[in-house]
């Protein structure tokens, strides 16, 4: 099964990412994630409302998301968080640097 599901809408591109977002599967998602990111200046909004683990291979996205969209002046947020992983992000910091909706 896929860790992400790529939509293009018309105004924004929404990442679904589902299940465990450990090493290997952050690999795989990286791959589509890196391509999306060259998408113009469509806002990108991860969702992660089916996530249900993050590795810090799977945080490392984040931060690679976030980072190439403010070079491409892009609007990043993160929507849809579960307490466990809204947890991850308030260990880790990353709570104080991403968007979450």
């Amino acid at each position: 099964m896929d860790v992400i599901k790529v939509i293009h809408e018309q105004d924004r591109v929404v990442i679904h990412l589902f299940g465990r977002l450990d090493t290997a599967a952050s690999m795989e998602a990286e791959k589509k994630m890196s391509e999306i990111a060259e998408v113009g200046n469509l806002p990108v909004v991860m969702d992660c409302r089916e996530l249900q683990y993050i590795s810090s291979s799977g945080l490392r996205l984040f931060l690679m998301m976030l980072k190439k969209g403010k070079a491409n002046k892009q609007k990043f947020s993160v929507s849809n968080v579960s307490p466990t992983i809204k947890e991850i992000f308030k260990i880790t910091g990353f709570l104080n640097i991403l968007n979450i909706e």
